[in-house]
């Protein structure tokens, strides 16, 4: 499974390119308030993956010290 989304990922990126590189017309510019927007939606979405493991990591080391402290 993980080769597939691999090789669909590496796919995607070509293709992407590929029209970029041979239609410019269709590729919109890059402006500073879409900058701005990019930033802010990626320091979301990194501060929610960074949550979420923080918090899976947490409840596997009490799940863990629980099970320590009922087998003694």
């Amino acid at each position: 499974m993980m080769y597939v989304m691999l090789i669909l990922n590496m796919l995607s990126m070509i293709t992407y390119f590929a029209i970029g590189y041979f239609f410019p017309k269709l590729v919109t510019t890059y402006t500073r308030g879409g900058n701005y927007f990019d930033t802010i939606v990626a320091l979301i979405i990194v501060s929610w993956i960074v949550f979420s493991l923080i918090v899976f990591q947490l409840k596997i080391s009490r799940r863990e010290e629980q099970d320590v402290t009922s087998a003694r």
